[in-house]
């Protein structure tokens, strides 16, 4: 019987290699188990990313300790509470810390100054003025309590709200929330005169009355030395009030092209939000409306100002002629184009005259009703 070759039995190295890998592999992790150390990768291959951070509840922090002997705990801000918002635990709560930010105060200082004491006179009440980070409250720091949060809240009693341009009223910009101005507006007013009859284009008038007659037509050919102009000035709003200081807002725009079709921007507008009295809103709407010129007036802001008081508005004459009022004639004979007695307020009839070739237009003064009937006509 024949007898093969003996072959010899390899054994298998790549088994062992993985089988001792995986031993070391588990008592590495058993390792840092017993360690209390985190999993990571013995050579510094792997590199695990950072861990957001996380709120737990269970993390452990520094115990609180109650206040020392004499002092008070008080609640304060823990971020920026803008104005004529409600106050909510967000606004009290040390995310970093996990806690309600707080303040260990004296107590004869905390009575003193009516520092609020604990959530209740705090949460849900109305700022009256914007709160920074690290300062506790008081009484004056909120409005009356159910003010609604918002605009509305911030909107004296009597008063509405108005949101204007800053281009529109002369001299607002610069003041804060809180400060008191007026507006008023200046006007020019051109006396009432009495109508008389138009000359044909081309013509003048001629006769004692004339000078008279021009500067009572209605037309652009009026004599300015004899004319008068009349400034006035109205206050529109007396003892208004800042809400919202000067702030830039973005307005949407549209314009259309014969290439480009409609296209869609922004334009940027700078206004502030005022309150002004009730019977303010219509003459300040009007006077917006008739493009008159406005301007702010600001009051003064220390304790002993009036809020009360009223500016009263004023009438100013200018380009008053002395020659009109009539001084320094007599009283006998009447100056070269007075009126007689009887026809001050008449108006005045052109009376056409042609002789021959020429041809001459005469204003002649028409009487009043009243001086009509005194008279019994007998001016005609």
């Amino acid at each position: 019987m024949a007898v093969g070759p003996r072959r010899n039995r390899r054994r298998p190295v790549g088994a062992l290699v993985f089988l001792g890998f995986l031993i070391l592999s588990l008592g590495w992790v058993l390792y840092l188990r017993l360690t209390d150390q985190p999993l990571r990768d013995p050579f510094g291959f792997y590199q695990p990313a950072d861990e957001l951070p996380t709120s737990d509840v269970n993390v452990k922090r520094p115990p609180v300790m109650p206040p020392a002997e004499g002092k008070v705990r008080v609640l304060m801000s823990a971020r920026a509470i803008p104005a004529f918002s409600a106050v909510n635990r967000d606004d009290l709560f040390d995310s970093t810390r996990g806690i309600f930010a707080f303040i260990d105060l004296d107590e004869d200082f905390v009575e003193e100054n009516g520092i609020l004491l604990g959530t209740g006179p705090i949460l849900g009440r109305v700022l009256k003025r914007t709160k920074r980070p690290g300062f506790a409250f008081t009484e004056s720091d909120f409005l009356p309590k159910g003010t609604r949060p918002g605009l509305a809240g911030g909107i004296p009693p009597g008063m509405r709200a108005f949101r204007i341009e800053v281009g529109v009223v002369e001299g607002i910009i610069g003041l804060n929330a809180g400060d008191r101005f007026d507006i008023v507006a200046a006007s020019v007013v051109q006396p009432k005169t009495p109508r008389a009859d138009v000359a044909p284009v081309g013509l003048e008038l001629t006769g004692l009355y004339s000078q008279q007659a021009r500067q009572s037509s209605p037309g652009p050919a009026r004599d300015p030395a004899g004319s008068s102009q009349k400034s006035r000035v109205e206050v529109l709003v007396s003892n208004g009030v800042i809400i919202y200081p000067l702030d830039t807002r973005l307005i949407p725009t549209a314009s259309t092209g014969l290439m480009t079709g409609q296209v869609t921007g922004t334009r940027p507008v700078q206004e502030m939000v005022i309150a002004i009295p009730t019977e303010s809103v219509a003459p300040l709407m009007a006077a917006i409306q008739l493009e008159s010129q406005l301007t702010c007036v600001a009051r003064s802001g220390r304790p002993e100002e009036d809020p009360d008081s009223v500016m009263p508005g004023f009438n100013l004459v200018e380009g008053e002629d002395e020659s009109d009022s009539g001084e320094g004639r007599s009283a006998d004979q009447p100056g070269v184009g007075s009126m007689p007695a009887g026809y001050e307020g008449g108006e005045f009839t052109i009376i056409e005259t042609i002789m021959g070739g020429e041809r001459a237009l005469t204003a002649v003064p028409r009487a009043s009703s009243d001086a009509a009937g005194g008279d019994g006509g007998g001016d005609r």
